[in-house]
């Protein structure tokens, strides 16, 4: 693949972000391992990078499986795979490389061989934008099925005429775009360009 290779410290993210965090105090670090894969999901969509995210598995064999689109390592010291990996990877030099951790010895293996950094912090904002971004979509998507169900029910939507119900929809949905992060609103709309040159 072309695209940036994104090797993120699983744990890492989950202890940092409160969110994930609540899971994982409570027992649920199944829960919280699934919310952050999610998140990361919903983040490269559409597709900038490569993902794989490792997670410490003290005592176990390593193993690999796959998370719809993310690749999961499982390794007895995340930071060990990590690192060896962005010794791997510089090495080869055939595609950029991107360590999310906030944990400064892998911070400064990656600048050694030529990787970037993406600290949590800078990773836990994106995944927020992401998922608002999403939300504000969701909830206007809803607003939009509620108001065509109530249609001929003796609504104030029912009286309005077609030409007043269209541009009360356009309204709502410039308000929802304009309240989206700009770098969401990028990527929103090379997915709609990427569709149309599909269709």
């Amino acid at each position: 693949s072309t695209l940036p290779l994104l090797l993120v410290d699983g744990y890492n993210v989950i202890g940092y972000w409160a969110r994930l965090k609540k899971r994982r105090d409570k027992g649920n670090m199944a829960g919280a391992r699934e919310l952050l894969l999610d998140d990361l999901l919903e983040f490269n969509s559409p597709k900038q990078y490569d993902m794989v995210v490792v997670f410490d598995a003290v005592g176990q064999p390593e193993r690999v499986d796959n998370y719809f689109d993310v690749a999961i390592v499982f390794t007895p010291s995340a930071d060990l795979y990590i690192e060896t990996e962005l010794r791997r990877l510089g090495q080869e030099g055939a595609r950029e490389v991107v360590a999310a951790t906030a944990d400064k010895a892998i911070q400064v293996a990656a600048q050694v061989h030529g990787a970037r950094v993406m600290t949590t912090r800078i990773l836990v904002q994106e995944l927020k934008e992401s998922r608002a971004g999403v939300q504000v979509f969701v909830d206007e998507w809803n607003q939009r099925e509620d108001r065509r169900a109530a249609r001929g029910m003796g609504t104030i939507w029912a009286a309005l005429d077609d030409d007043m119900r269209t541009q009360l929809d356009h309204d709502l949905h410039q308000r929802a775009w304009n309240s989206l992060p700009r770098k969401q609103r990028e990527a929103l709309e090379a997915s709609h360009a990427m569709r149309s040159e599909l269709a």
